[in-house]
């Protein structure tokens, strides 16, 4: 994505002449979430100025600035001193999806995850069930034992705060979100999950071009 997104963090690209970011916060914003929390980094005065503090969609926007790009789980933690409730909602921002999703997501009474079936499983986060819930998530391996994959849509517990301080860098260099999750689960919190059937990730440049000309067609 660097020729993409070398004057601007990935999900300020457009799609129908709006940013995705815009996209999801406004599918938000209908399913009935109205105060957001971004965490940002590269390039982020492009995010600040553009959505300002949300008003002029009609949500309250704060941010949390991560200082180094150290993975998933040390972005998530600079949230932590945002959240008060038990369970909050959890969104990567380079996605589209079904916001419909959302309003089910908010009558769920336990951690979750939502997963959707891929062709190439290896490029993402693997999951295994077993009856209702997730019994393991991976981080990107070379020989998956499944097709299904973590979408980077959560409902997740205030306690992942203290597994993330208890993440060790993974062999990339960062700290997954995936392994405090799996530290949790571990311990015995169980994760159910959702299932997603319109789902886009746009990871890579391909992604992004196949969307675009997806949606000029």
């Amino acid at each position: 994505m660097k020729d993409l997104t070398s004057d601007r963090p990935k999900v300020m690209l457009e799609i129908d002449k709006k940013p995705i970011l815009e996209k999801i916060i406004k599918g938000l914003k209908d399913n009935g979430i109205e105060e957001i929390i971004l965490v940002v980094n590269y390039k982020k005065e492009k995010i600040i100025d553009y959505f300002g503090d949300g008003s002029d969609l009609g949500v309250k926007i704060k941010y949390a600035v991560q200082k180094e790009p150290l993975g998933t789980a040390d972005a998530l933690r600079y949230v932590e001193s945002h959240i008060d409730e038990d369970y909050f909602l959890l969104i990567y921002g380079d996605q589209l999806f079904d916001f419909n999703i959302i309003s089910e997501l908010k009558n769920c009474s336990r951690p979750m995850i939502c997963i959707t079936k891929v062709k190439n499983p290896e490029e993402f986060g693997i999951i295994e069930i077993k009856n209702d819930k997730v019994i393991k998530i991976l981080e990107k391996v070379k020989n998956p034992s499944s097709n299904l994959i973590n979408t980077g849509i959560y409902i997740l517990p205030k306690k992942i705060f203290k597994e993330i301080k208890n993440t060790k860098k993974s062999k990339r260099g960062e700290y997954e979100l995936t392994d405090s999750i799996q530290s949790l689960m571990n311990k015995g919190m169980s994760f159910g999950y959702l299932k997603i059937e319109n789902w886009l990730s746009i990871g890579t440049k391909e992604d992004y071009l196949n969307l675009i000309n997806h949606l000029s067609q």
